[in-house]
């Protein structure tokens, strides 16, 4: 056997491992989900007018709700009663993870470039993540309350709940990016509690605060997959710290307004590229993958 086909085996052995760690204590899924949810809202937060980036996606119904006229306590129980029954009566459409190996996810132009220069980076290793893109995934549409566990689902809501106490304060656009996390999170969840899973041995991101992207994040990285990030156009001090195991970087400047973010984990290569749009264009692009 090549050493290529050695470490391959441990990597789906490793794989396994997990899978059934998760199978035997499903709980340990939300590790993450938590810290997710600051990461998910932040750019709703610190960007006062994100309700026009968000333009015509709220529902009218979480308009009036949450940028009514209801006080703060009433807010937050109609946000948990929201999430309850999304996740007890809803449906998502599951991703199949079947494919070892490193993986990606996006699928914006501007991620799919970062993806084929990560390629190209890795040529000499014979690296091929665009194959195995988890945003192509087969999914199959089902019941999330008949995949997780009914303790799952109401620990997921005492975290919502929690987390808007700490906050303070709710609207709706920081509820649909809260929404949307969650409910997303559950989805690679409920992929992850199935039988036939089988974990990436790490997952690329081009995007590193939109909440689809950060549940497949979180999710990851409560089961101990690691994660490399590709800054794909410049940055703004309204996004989350970076809290990827790998991140590749265009520039001082970026590195320089990721500190000035917060605390970065993970170790940093500034790779120079291109310049590419400014950081609202980004953020349109990201809400209309949405």
């Amino acid at each position: 056997m090549t050493q290529r086909g050695i470490l391959s085996d441990r990597k789906v052995l490793r794989s396994e491992v997990l899978v059934e760690n998760i199978r035997r204590n499903p709980l340990s899924l939300l590790k993450c989900h938590r810290e997710g949810l600051t990461r998910a809202t932040k750019v709703a937060q610190n960007i006062p007018d994100y309700s026009a980036v968000l333009a015509g996606k709220i529902s009218s119904r979480h308009l009036a709700i949450f940028d009514g006229d209801l006080d703060f306590v009433k807010k937050v129980d109609a946000a948990a009663l929201e999430n309850s029954s999304a996740l007890l009566s809803g449906y998502a459409n599951v991703a199949r993870f079947t494919n070892s190996g490193i993986a990606c996810f996006g699928s914006t132009k501007n991620n799919i470039r970062e993806f084929e220069f990560f390629e190209k980076l890795c040529e000499h290793n014979s690296v091929k993540i665009l194959d195995n893109n988890v945003a192509k995934y087969q999914r199959n549409k089902v019941r999330l309350s008949q995949s997780l566990p009914k303790e799952f689902i109401s620990k997921i809501v005492d975290d919502v709940t929690e987390f808007y106490q700490s906050l303070g304060h709710i609207n709706s656009s920081i509820f649909y990016q809260q929404y949307l996390y969650t409910r997303s999170y559950a989805s690679y969840c409920a992929s992850l509690l199935d039988a036939s899973a089988v974990l990436p041995s790490m997952l690329v991101l081009a995007n590193d605060h939109m909440p689809v992207h950060i549940a497949i994040s979180m999710a990851m990285k409560s089961v101990g997959v690691p994660r490399l990030y590709l800054q794909h156009a410049e940055v703004s001090e309204a996004f989350p710290p970076l809290d990827f195991e790998f991140n590749l970087l265009r520039s001082q400047k970026s590195l320089d307004t990721y500190r000035a973010i917060g605390e970065i984990e993970g170790k940093v290569y500034i790779v120079p590229r291109d310049s590419t749009p400014v950081p609202v264009e980004r953020l349109r692009e990201g809400a209309e993958e949405q």
